[in-house]
């Protein structure tokens, strides 16, 4: 999905790797170019096994660096050795950092 024309800042990203750790997906983030745009990242898992459940929610610091997150994510495939799902970017429902808190 595109990120709509309201300030969106915070996105939901969807078909991770279940296998993925929170700090690979911060290190993915950085090296792409996102490094400092960022000041929430939330990767839910499962209790027991600790395995990702898919999807993770980031908030950018504006609405542009949201847009450029987008552009950048949506469809591309950045785990090819741990899945070949294309990524998915939406715009979360709770928006912000402090809502998200």
């Amino acid at each position: 999905k595109e990120v709509p024309d309201t300030p969106t800042t915070t996105l939901l990203i969807q078909n991770l790797p279940r296998r993925l750790l929170q700090s690979e997906l911060a290190a993915e983030i950085d090296r792409s170019g996102f490094r400092g745009q960022y000041d929430f990242l939330y990767m839910p898992s499962q209790f027991l096994s600790g395995r990702g459940m898919g999807y993770a929610f980031v908030n950018l610091s504006t609405p542009e660096a949201a847009k450029a997150f987008a552009s950048a994510w949506c469809k591309s495939c950045r785990w090819p050795d741990k899945s070949s799902n294309l990524l998915g970017i939406a715009p979360a429902q709770v928006q912000g950092r402090a809502a998200n808190m």
